[in-house]
C-alpha cells in the first residue's frame, strides 16, 4: 500500500499501528487526536516511514514533536471538529518546520490560524518551498 488515507481522528495506538505496519507509505492523510498531540515530545515517528513524501495533518499537529523527516509536501489543515483551545497550529509552530521537514518543497495551510507575518517568515527560512496560505502563495 503506498496511500494510506484516515478521515476520523486516531489515537497514538493507531498511529504506533500505521509506523509498524505500513512501512512504504508514501502519501499520509491523518487527523490527530489532542491526546496524541500533547505527548512527550519527539513521539511523532513519521520518519519511521523512510517512503514518506507527501503528508496531510490536522492544524492541532504539534510540530515540534515530530522526528525530522523526508515528506517533501505537506498540507496543515483545521479540523473544525477539534473543540479544544489549546488546538490549531499556532505562528510559533511554524518556526520547527525548516529543522523537521528539511526536504519540503510545498506547503499548504488551510485554514490555519497562523499570520501571514508568520508564513512569510517561514518563506524565508525556506525560499525554495512553495507556499499556499489561503490565497496567497510565496
Amino acid at each position: 500500500m503506498k496511500c494510506l488515507v484516515i478521515t476520523e481522528f486516531i489515537s497514538y495506538d493507531d498511529l504506533q499501528f500505521i509506523y509498524d505496519n505500513f512501512l512504504c507509505l508514501r502519501r499520509l492523510e491523518v487527523y490527530i487526536d489532542d491526546e496524541v498531540s500533547i505527548v512527550a515530545d519527539d513521539s511523532v515517528r513519521f520518519d519511521r516511514l523512510e517512503h514518506l513524501q507527501e503528508l496531510k495533518v490536522s492544524d492541532n499537529i504539534r510540530i515540534r514533536s515530530i522526528h525530522r523527516n523526508n515528506v517533501r509536501c505537506m498540507t496543515i489543515t483545521h479540523r473544525p471538529a477539534v473543540l479544544d483551545s489549546r488546538s490549531g497550529i499556532k505562528n510559533c509552530d511554524l518556526g520547527w518546520i525548516p529543522q523537521k521537514f528539511p526536504l519540503l518543497n510545498r506547503l499548504i495551510l488551510e485554514e490555519c490560524s497562523v499570520s501571514l507575518v508568520a508564513v512569510e517568515q517561514l518563506h524565508n527560512l525556506l525560499p525554495s518551498c512553495r507556499i499556499d496560505y489561503d490565497s496567497t502563495r510565496f
